[in-house]
């Protein structure tokens, strides 16, 4: 007689391409690795990747405790299946569209570290360079690493190429750490978004009241404008804090401060995609300068980094 077949589940996952190495995971917790796994399968949306595991598979509902490397090509789309097999069987297992791989690489990264009075950074996902107006690097107790961004009032900024990157369609994780010294006006921190040329796309922002703000648009239109964002006095001028932004499967966008929710509401669709570049501390036209120190930035594309209303630990 033939053997009874191994235990299975199927998980529909989600995932930006472009990593080599990742966790399934759902969106917050990262996966614990399993010995001996083996992946097989290839494809496109749709398809199965198979992942056979020595020992036993346990999903409590929330996190899918499996570890894999997968081909950066092998599944360059969204909406594929992950099946699951083991032959000491599956302990709770649950299936969900709740999850994502943890690992996906930025299409934007720069970490500021340079010399005191330096006007050049890297983008370190793409090796591109930007412009700097106003404003320079500094050594002088720094957010992380040897340097940040010092943002003066004004015009100030800094401006990447526009890029296809910035244009937030699906899924997304922005993220930046920032210290603001003065809120007597709107301090954007991360924006594609020129106001004056009418290319609005999205801006990470803090309001003079101190709320910390999304803002999108779907045509760059003023009345079009949707803000997403925290009650007055979220964020207090002075304070060093991590900045984050998602977007899901489901189109729920999150704002997190120091893994914090404290903001959450739905955007659909994709977002206008601005000729406008990416700017740091300003947007493209320097119609609302930050003052002060700003870090950490990146962009991911195709991965919300959290999603879930309870947050993220900060490390």
């Amino acid at each position: 007689t033939g053997l009874p077949p191994l235990p299975t589940i199927d998980l529909a996952v989600n995932y930006r391409d472009g990593f080599t190495t990742g966790r399934f995971a759902n969106g917050t917790t990262a996966g614990t690795a399993i010995a001996d796994l083996a992946v097989t399968g290839s494809g496109s949306a749709g398809a199965v990747l198979e992942l056979i595991a020595a020992g036993g598979l346990t999903l409590d509902g929330t996190v899918l405790k499996l570890a894999a490397t997968l081909d950066a090509d092998a599944m360059p789309y969204n909406g594929f299946t992950v099946r699951a097999t083991s032959p000491e069987g599956l302990a709770s297992a649950t299936a969900s569209d709740e999850y994502y791989v943890d690992g996906a690489a930025p299409v934007f990264a720069c970490d500021w570290n340079g010399s005191n009075g330096a006007t050049t950074a890297t983008d370190d996902a793409k090796g591109a360079t930007p412009t700097f107006t106003g404003c320079v690097l500094s050594t002088s107790s720094p957010i992380e690493g040897t340097a940040s961004l010092l943002m003066n009032a004004g015009g100030s900024r800094v401006t990447w190429p526009d890029s296809d990157d910035w244009w937030l369609q699906g899924m997304f994780t922005i993220l930046c750490k920032a210290n603001i010294s003065t809120l007597a006006n709107p301090a954007v921190l991360m924006a594609h978004w020129n106001s004056g040329a009418n290319q609005r796309a999205w801006q990470l922002l803090i309001s003079a009241l101190g709320e910390v703000q999304f803002q999108s648009t779907p045509n760059g239109q003023s009345g079009s404008i949707v803000t997403i964002g925290s009650g007055a006095g979220a964020y207090t001028a002075g304070a060093t804090r991590e900045f984050m932004v998602t977007r899901d499967a489901h189109n729920v966008v999150r704002v997190f401060l120091d893994g914090t929710m404290v903001a959450k509401g739905t955007v659909t669709g994709a977002i206008r995609n601005s000729t406008a570049g990416l700017t740091i501390g300003n947007t493209a036209n320097g119609a609302v300068a930050a003052t002060g120190k700003i870090d950490h930035t990146k962009v991911w594309k195709g991965w919300p980094f959290c999603a879930t209303d309870s947050g993220y630990t900060v490390t």
